[in-house]
């Protein structure tokens, strides 16, 4: 619905009503009534449009997109640039959509743009805490597109990103490696890293072996999964109040109430010098139980090493903890998944362990593969 006030204002208001309410001519002219007696409170109103459903007929402005409506656009794109002859006949219709920086033809895709838009208005009407806003997210059951009752905890992805991702585990991706011995390219005589210069490179590689991304990249792909983690345990806990966005968190290196105390990567002092010192720890007082928490992303193949090596390296530690800190007992919690986002049969076993919802390991496992995603990207568009 837009609104003219004083030739220029135009403001839309979406989701106000339902088709029935404005099907039915009292209601209409009410709601009509209305509006126009709440907007004149700021100016003159010029002009009011509302869409009102017509049987039989597709009213712009009325009712949900589904796919199948924005696909049916999409073709009717496609119909007019051919007739302009600006596509080949024969030529991959994805590629009008991607980016004419990554080799497309730019032509902005409609259903990113819908998906980017719900998610944007999810995450406004989320974030908010007042009273209005909260009763807003509690009646939205499936009323509008937004479906703001149901939170985006489920881990989904755009299906660009999701593609890409599905790329990056076949192996596919065009890397030096890739291009010298998939592809045969002539013009590829070096297939060492573009960035270290001492490994060859292959996706594995890029994703998690490469020493120039170790202590940036990689480090900010971890933080950002322990944050889902801490928060999860902060909250559970009632050591914070608010939530947040995971990639809007900040930890506090120490939260504490009379129940529970939880560290963020704090060192920890003992009498027998450890090397794996750092760890998220969860304190239960009353139990006087600890849980060493530490969360690692290696390849694909390491998986299974890495736990192992996990398990033997905090066993000093826990011994340590336990007796320094009087504790009734030490437990090591391995939260491991791959830097693809395949992670082992315990990861929601740990998650039980810790009395988190299973649900979060959807929520870690998008953070990871978006972080792995955009640490691909990056390093593909680099200069050598």
């Amino acid at each position: 619905m837009n609104l003219f006030v004083n030739g220029d204002i135009s403001t839309m208001h979406l989701f106000q009503v339902t088709p029935d309410e404005l099907k039915d001519e009292e209601e209409y002219e009410d709601i009509l009534e209305d509006i126009k007696e709440e907007c004149n409170k700021y100016g003159v109103v010029r002009s009011i449009e509302i869409p009102r459903p017509i049987e039989g007929v597709e009213v712009p402005g009325c009712g949900k997109w589904s796919h199948t409506d924005i696909e049916n656009i999409h073709i009717l794109i496609r119909i007019e640039l051919t007739k302009h002859r600006m596509p080949h006949p024969n030529a991959c219709k994805e590629m009008l959509l991607i980016d004419r920086k990554l080799g497309g033809r730019g032509i902005i895709d409609i259903q990113s743009l819908r998906t980017t838009q719900i998610q944007t208005l999810k995450h406004f009407f989320h974030s908010k805490q007042t009273n209005l806003h909260k009763a807003i997210v509690k009646a939205d059951k499936n009323y509008t597109q937004l479906n703001l009752s149901y939170p985006d905890h489920d881990g989904q992805l755009f299906p660009e990103t999701e593609g890409f991702m599905l790329a990056t585990q076949d192996q596919v991706i065009a890397t030096q490696n890739y291009k010298k011995y998939i592809i045969k390219d002539p013009s590829i005589t070096d297939d060492n890293c573009r960035k270290c210069h001492q490994q060859k490179e292959t996706i594995d590689h890029i994703t998690s072996g490469c020493k120039t991304l170790a202590g940036t990249e990689y480090t900010a792909r971890h933080i950002s999964a322990a944050k889902v983690i801490h928060q999860a345990l902060a909250t559970t806990n009632k050591l914070i109040e608010n939530t947040y966005p995971y990639y809007n968190y900040t930890p506090t290196s120490v939260l504490e109430n009379d129940r529970y105390k939880l560290y963020w990567d704090v060192e920890i002092h003992t009498d027998k010098t450890i090397p794996a010192n750092r760890p998220d720890i969860l304190q239960s007082k009353a139990d006087k139980m600890t849980y060493l928490i530490d969360i690692a992303i290696p390849n694909n193949v390491n998986i299974r090493n890495t736990y192992a090596g996990k398990i033997s390296k905090y066993t000093d530690p826990a011994m340590e903890i336990k007796r320094l800190w009087k504790q009734n007992k030490v437990t090591t919690v391995l939260l491991i998944m791959s830097v693809s986002g395949l992670t082992p049969n315990t990861f929601t076993q740990h998650l039980q362990q810790l009395g988190l919802d299973e649900k979060l390991h959807k929520v870690f496992q998008k953070s990871v593969i978006l972080k792995t995603c955009n640490i691909v990207r990056s390093f593909l568009n680099s200069d050598k």
